[in-house]
């Protein structure tokens, strides 16, 4: 039919949960007969993500390095770049568009353009640029994708006013762990000078299991007692972590996304987690949410240390409900809202609805 979508101009970041947001859905919809362009900005892709990328079906991959709206002194490297994304859909005319913010959504694309939301960053209050530049895409993308309702209800009410949006839950891919036995150990995957970190650090020497954190070692990183820094792990080795992790602890959420909780549930961890709406969408009723105070994630922790029958309870629940959200069933949501959406502006073929602002 006309408005199936068989192709789709991507755009992403090379973050390691923006990239694998990216790709994953790409490598879904390639089993769907839907080709993808992906097209990065920022920093070039590492030897790992060329090689995933040469692997997935159907993936034309164009990298590029202007500065993302996130890095310093960005504005005339996004002006060039939505530009260049213009002349670009030009010339490989894609069904759609599926931008990694909605920052360049203002631009006068043909096809239809989907804008992900994950969350209003903080830059969005320190930036009345970018909050400008935010509002404005927002309100003129066809439609707004955001990965969870808690996200949406975060959608600026001025830019949302006039946008049509819609939620499609993130999922993990199935089987990337093994099945190994698990240990009486806790595990948390913290950036550096994460708020985080600095908690689990300071609760690590009270617990009755040792803590390994992954992650980059800050230049202030010690040695603590019942403390173990696995330093930064290639995602292909930290999948046998969590298969091997009884418990999984996250603070608070360092990114927009939280695939490590969706990994570490997968691989049938029980899931200790900081009590965030996001949070408690997806996992409440699974998990155990814990406020921010050390001595509540002292006393969670040791308790459940006390309790391994629990604890393999809690990881069984853990993977059932992260069995609900795979990126199969992201990817034929996707498709259905490509769909729906292309049709929509096939029907809806005012000029007025064209009119967006350089």
């Amino acid at each position: 039919m006309k408005y199936d979508v068989s192709h789709v101009l991507f755009t992403a970041g090379t973050g390691r949960e923006e990239w694998r947001y990216a790709t994953d859905l790409i490598r879904s919809l390639a089993d769907l007969e839907i080709r993808s362009t992906l097209v990065t900005m920022g920093t070039e892709p590492t030897s790992d993500q060329l090689q995933e990328a040469g692997a997935i079906a159907g993936l034309d991959l164009i990298t590029s390095v202007f500065r993302l709206e996130e890095m310093e002194d960005p504005w005339g490297d996004v002006d060039a770049a939505g530009l260049w994304l213009l002349a670009l859909a030009r010339q490989i005319e894609p069904d759609l568009i599926h931008l990694r913010s909605a920052i360049h959504a203002s631009m006068p694309f043909e096809p239809p353009v989907v804008a992900a939301f994950h969350g209003l960053p903080a830059l969005a209050k320190d930036d009345p640029e970018y909050r400008r530049r935010l509002d404005l895409g927002l309100h003129l993308a066809d439609l707004v994708v955001a990965s969870t309702h808690t996200a949406l209800l975060n959608l600026p009410i001025k830019a949302g006013s006039n946008a049509r949006s819609v939620v499609v839950p993130i999922g993990v891919e199935d089987g990337k762990t093994s099945g190994a036995a698990k240990r009486n150990m806790v595990l948390a995957v913290c950036p550096p000078g994460s708020k985080g970190k600095a908690l689990l650090e300071e609760v690590a020497p009270g617990l009755e299991w040792p803590l390994y954190i992954a992650g980059e070692n800050g230049p202030s990183a010690t040695r603590l007692p019942n403390l173990i820094r696995l330093g930064a792990i290639r995602a292909a080795t930290l999948g046998a972590w969590f298969a091997r992790t009884a418990v999984y602890a996250m603070p608070s959420s360092h990114a927009p996304i939280a695939y490590d909780v969706q990994d570490a549930a997968m691989a049938g961890s029980a899931l200790v987690l900081g009590d965030e709406p996001a949070l408690r969408e997806r996992w409440d009723g699974i998990a155990r949410f814990v406020d921010p105070r050390p001595e509540s994630w002292r006393r969670t922790l040791n308790e459940l240390s006390q309790a391994p029958d629990h604890v393999a309870a809690m990881g069984a629940r853990a993977k059932a409900r992260a069995k609900e959200f795979t990126a199969r069933d992201m990817a034929r949501t996707m498709q259905g809202v490509y769909r729906d959406l292309r049709l929509a502006c096939l029907l809806d073929a005012k000029p007025d609805r064209r009119a967006r602002m350089l």
